[in-house]
């Protein structure tokens, strides 16, 4: 992520922290784990201070994002420092949240209750890149966020908003909204074609059993349970230029001063029964299409992952676009990962992954930018998009990972 004017410090160094903290470096009373004190969080961590801190960052800004959107939400709450646990490795996270007696299993990351100080968020970061564990936080960060300071929501709206933090890139401090993942998409217009889409009457009352059961028991539906919560949150946010904007906002807002769902539902938007918006929300899915910042950045991390490959292989590095682009078809190189829907497969023959729609719907090739330091690949933008996604190089334990970041 772009640099941020934020300090996260020993807290050694600051005095005004909690008694408990005078020590300086404090191992956690649970677990071999020092403490680091940010603004808004106290980080429980085995990592060094040199990681720990961008990613204590990271989260003081989201936070900061998040607390001007629901300003006058929750007034009366706790504003206390937050707990995180930052792990190096996924066998040290399980391990930890065992000993809670949390079961974390098919989980990238977690909020959860029974921290020693009650309320907590976990996660971990070796094996997956480092974008990814930034998504996990924004999103787990939004559930701690909403239970500190919004207080009880219904489980549709929780995760959905999560998801849709989750996938908003940070630029200057600010969260960039709005950028409509084309893998959910596709899964709930799947879904919804299938007919295995929830009806919104019961998605909205779905509970906090069903979510589980489905999670363990079918992963599938519980995928779509997901995917089409975050897809009414974009709806209700975004659909017919804002239309539904206010109203789900109230919503949120009558939840916040401990109004029950159906009461909350009925306030804001004038209607006992959700099935009045299934129309109108599924029309919305048949014309959605992704914004160009969001293609172009799922296109820059394709383009990420093959010049990573040819790092490992120790093919020279491309000095510009249609170099890589030649060198890639004729290798027969082939990207594929798991999306909402299925198996997601990028071809280095699809002409369309070296460039990007602009506003305009023109189309553009992305730029070759020189390395930024020794030994990295080179960088690649989407120029003139806004914000601009740029492929840049991130310090591994085993090299140089791909990281997307914006500008």
């Amino acid at each position: 992520m772009l640099a941020l004017a934020l300090a996260l410090v020993l807290l050694a160094a600051a005095p005004s922290a909690p008694p408990a903290a005078a020590a300086g470096l404090v191992p956690d009373a649970a677990a071999p784990l020092s403490l680091y004190r940010s603004r808004h969080y106290l980080v429980h961590t085995d990592l060094p201070r040199a990681e720990a801190a961008p990613l204590g960052l990271h989260l003081d800004a989201v936070y900061d994002d998040l607390e001007r959107r629901f300003e006058g939400f929750g007034t009366g709450r706790s504003r206390a420092p937050l707990d995180v646990y930052l792990f190096r490795h996924a066998a040290g996270y399980h391990a930890y949240l065992k000993s809670r007696g949390v079961a974390a299993d098919h989980s990238g990351g977690m909020f959860f209750s029974g921290g020693p100080r009650g309320d907590a968020l976990a996660t971990w970061v070796s094996g997956r890149d480092p974008a990814a564990t930034r998504a996990v936080l924004q999103h787990e960060g939004f559930h701690q966020f909403a239970a500190a300071r919004l207080g009880q929501l219904p489980h549709w709206v929780n995760e959905g908003l999560a998801q849709y933090y989750e996938d908003a890139p940070l630029v200057n401090g600010r969260l960039f909204v709005g950028e409509l993942n084309a893998e959910r998409l596709a899964g709930v217009r799947s879904a919804l074609i299938r007919g295995t889409a929830w009806p919104l009457p019961t998605l909205l009352r779905a509970e906090g059993r069903t979510w589980i059961d489905l999670l363990h028991r079918d992963p599938d539906r519980s995928r779509t349970l997901y995917a089409q919560s975050w897809s009414l949150v974009y709806f209700l946010i975004h659909a017919e230029n804002g239309r539904y904007r206010e109203a789900f906002l109230n919503y949120l807002r009558q939840l916040s001063l401990g109004q029950n769902a159906d009461t909350a539902l009925r306030t804001a938007f004038g209607i006992t029964d959700a099935s009045a918006m299934q129309g109108r929300w599924a029309a919305w899915l048949a014309g959605a299409a992704p914004p160009p910042v969001s293609e172009a950045a799922q296109r820059l991390e394709f383009l990420g992952q093959a010049l990573a490959y040819h790092r490992r292989e120790g093919w020279p590095m491309p000095r510009d676009l249609e170099t890589l682009e030649r060198t890639l078809v004729r290798r027969g190189f082939t990207l594929r990962r798991l999306g909402e829907d299925g198996e997601l497969v990028f071809d280095a023959g699809d002409a369309r992954l070296y460039g990007y729609v602009t506003p305009a719907g023109g189309h553009r090739r992305f730029v070759l930018l020189e390395a930024a330091g020794r030994g990295q690949p080179p960088r690649i933008a989407a120029v003139g998009l806004s914000p601009e996604p740029v492929l840049e190089w991130e310090a591994s334990a085993i090299g140089f990972e791909p990281v997307v970041r914006y500008r």
